[in-house]
């Protein structure tokens, strides 16, 4: 049972990735492990306010 967790939680993150990476060109323009994760939270931001907006029409 542990297994078909653990998949369908990595299912989950490949399948936002794969979103960021289409809607963005996603990757990753900083070096440092802070910038990077200072990059993913503005991009995830971006994404959420998308979406609201989209809902909002």
């Amino acid at each position: 049972m542990e297994k078909e967790v653990n998949y369908g939680k990595r299912s989950y993150i490949e399948g936002f990735l794969s979103r960021l990476k289409q809607i963005f060109g996603f990757s990753f323009r900083n070096k440092s492990e802070i910038n990077r994760e200072k990059e993913l939270n503005a991009i995830c931001l971006i994404n959420s306010l998308i979406l609201v907006w989209l809902n909002l029409r």
